[in-house]
């Protein structure tokens, strides 16, 4: 109920009277229900949950009542009503519009905000995701051999964030390149990037090995680690990197927790203040098309004083 607690104190920050969840990761997030679909209202004081029959056992069992009342009859009060507008499809907000055509309605990503600081738990849950993801990568590199492919590599990676990323070669030059049959040689570059989620929550690192630009970027990396504290904005870290390594192919990194991706973005968010209890990316890279590519990942923890590498430090580089 916390989180609950805490989505109504923002919205009475923004003024919202009628706010509608429909992200299945930010209803995980609020009431720690796994689903594919449902909703959310959220008014001042009230929250009603809608819930197909697949979940109502479930939800039940946690203490939440499920409504049953019909779409036409859930906003009938209000002449605004915001939605995440980023998740609902555009034949879900038609058929919101022709079930209430006098009604204005405005989308504003609210929970993702609130999912900016982890809590004790979720710092818990990130630092196993991190570990594992450690451990994984330990083992991924180890196994390199000449002769093994992207794919059997790949293959190593269990309960994986996302789709590994194995590039040997000129292959790594491609950002997010997928595992291909490409045998390994001996001391050519190898891009390995994975994660491992721990109880949803994500783990996200890359580690480059035989790459005369790794050193480069590497120095860029632990440059940024050094300068991240409360009070430091995002674009101030971005510029920073910039000042060592050229970074043009992809942003220096990302919020990361439920998603492996998620706010803050250093693109998007750029005016960001870090703040104690927000887990980020740090991945500077440099690419030379057809020839190869070196890229350098932690997760980083903004402590009160400073920073945390969940990741860990390593020898692969």
């Amino acid at each position: 109920m916390q989180r609950l607690e805490k989505l109504q104190k923002k919205l009475q920050e923004y003024h919202i009277d009628c706010f509608v969840v429909t992200k299945p990761i930010n209803l995980f997030y609020l009431l720690g229900l796994d689903v594919s679909v449902g909703m959310l209202v959220v008014e001042q004081g009230l929250f009603t949950l809608y819930l197909d029959r697949r979940y109502t056992t479930d939800a039940e069992e946690k203490g939440y009542k499920v409504s049953d009342k019909p779409l036409h009859e859930r906003f009938k009060d209000y002449a605004k009503v915001v939605i995440e507008g980023e998740n609902v499809s555009y034949g879900q907000y038609l058929e919101f519009s022709q079930a209430y055509p006098n009604v204005e309605f405005l989308s504003k990503m609210v929970v993702e905000e609130l999912r900016i600081i982890k809590d004790a738990q979720e710092i818990k849950l990130l630092r196993q995701a991190a570990d594992l993801t450690a451990a994984t990568m330990r083992l991924v590199l180890e196994s390199l051999k000449e002769g093994i492919t992207e794919e059997e590599l790949a293959e190593l990676v269990r309960s994986p964030s996302f789709a590994p990323i194995i590039a040997f070669g000129s292959n790594s030059a491609h950002v997010h390149h997928r595992p291909t049959k490409r045998k390994y040689q001996s001391k050519e570059t190898v891009l390995v990037d994975l994660g491992v989620k721990k109880d949803y929550y994500m783990g996200d690192m890359t580690r480059t090995i035989h790459s005369s630009l790794i050193k480069q970027v590497k120095e860029a990396h632990d440059q940024v680690i050094y300068a991240i504290k409360p009070g430091i904005a995002l674009k101030e870290l971005d510029q920073l990197v910039k000042t060592i390594i050229p970074l043009k192919d992809h942003s220096l990194g990302h919020g990361i927790g439920l998603e492996v991706h998620e706010r803050p973005f250093y693109k998007t968010d750029k005016e960001k203040i870090l703040e104690p209890g927000m887990v980020i990316t740090v991945e500077p890279g440099l690419y030379r098309p057809q020839q190869d590519g070196a890229r350098y990942e932690s997760m980083v923890l903004v402590t009160e004083t400073g920073s945390e590498i969940l990741t860990g430090e390593d020898s692969f580089f």
